[in-house]
């Protein structure tokens, strides 16, 4: 199958042709969370007649086969910056997913009383101008209390997806706060089975080190007014998280995501396979017909599409699911 791409610009002009006479390569890199998505495309400039992009530029881009109903979409970058190697004769362009406007970088001062999780989330989106999509498990929990001093939206919000275990991404004008790929509950989840015969190299790394069996979280309560504890894991030994959360709840969670975090990089996986425009960051990998140890599901962390001379293909990071 011969590869295909897509690029516009957006509120603009399909460019696509004008790139693929130029092409050299096209890197699309899809991460999980905080870290931002990223384009990059290198070009033939040896006659220096490609015009260097205009600030905001936004660039659509499309990945997959000649003979496909439709390319993939993949991402919507913003222009970031452009590199010229004068020895080489080519430009290099490098845009960025993440859309973090000023008003999200600025400190702000206010508290939350008695609300939804979903609601503060909305609250912030509204005001930074951004459509949201919360998980709504998520969106339901309750927050008794939350305090924001001089403290940007953008650092606010990073501190909620790490307290509830979500995936917090700021993407295309929206703010998306969800479920981790690996959590039992979350009902969307795509898996992608992978066997020997899918791939052109893996490798799998394990970190063999003492780690913990258990996580112990602690909140007040104030019934009994007395401090409680709640356990996620039951093994040994045992970690407890030195800050005090406001209820059961934030507890409950704060001690699920720190054991499952660190349960994830106790084994890694990188894959690389003719290219597959559907992997995206967050999705499952169920590893079939391998030896013990690798068998099983992963969580997706990385994939970063490449398309150049050779070819379309992908390379994978993963963590493992316990």
């Amino acid at each position: 199958m011969k590869p295909k791409f897509s690029i516009k610009i957006l509120g603009g002009n399909n460019v696509t042709e004008r790139v693929k006479d130029r092409l050299l390569s096209l890197r699309i890199t899809d991460n999980v969370g905080l870290q931002s998505d990223s384009m990059e495309l290198v070009m033939d400039d040896r006659d220096a007649q490609i015009a260097t992009p205009v600030p905001g530029t936004q660039f659509e881009v499309a990945l997959g086969y000649e003979g496909d109903q439709s390319l993939q979409h993949v991402g919507l970058f913003t222009y970031d910056e452009t590199e010229f190697d004068l020895a080489a004769g080519t430009m290099t362009i490098r845009a960025r997913a993440d859309d973090f406007r000023s008003s999200y970088k600025s400190p702000r001062s206010r508290s939350f009383h008695n609300v939804r999780l979903g609601d503060i989330l909305v609250t912030i989106a509204r005001d930074n101008e951004y459509t949201v999509q919360v998980d709504p498990a998520l969106g339901n929990k309750l927050v008794e209390h939350l305090d924001q001093l001089g403290e940007s939206d953008m650092n606010l919000v990073t501190r909620l997806s790490k307290k509830y275990g979500a995936v917090l991404k700021v993407t295309n004008n929206e703010l998306t706060f969800s479920k981790s790929g690996d959590d039992k509950d979350k009902q969307d989840t795509v898996t992608t089975t992978i066997t020997p015969v899918d791939v052109s190299a893996c490798r799998v790394t394990r970190i063999d080190r003492t780690h913990w069996g258990s996580v112990i979280a602690k909140y007040y309560d104030t019934r009994q007014a007395a401090p409680q504890l709640v356990k996620y894991g039951d093994g040994a030994p045992e970690l407890t998280l030195p800050m005090f959360r406001a209820n059961k709840s934030e507890a409950d969670a704060a001690a699920k995501s720190t054991f499952k975090e660190q349960e994830r990089a106790r084994a890694t996986l990188n894959i690389s396979l003719p290219g597959r425009s559907n992997l995206q960051a967050n999705q499952i990998l169920d590893m079939q017909g391998w030896r013990d140890g690798v068998n099983g599901k992963w969580l997706i962390t990385r994939v970063q599409h490449t398309l150049d001379n050779s070819g379309y293909h992908c390379d994978v990071d993963a963590e493992v699911i316990k």
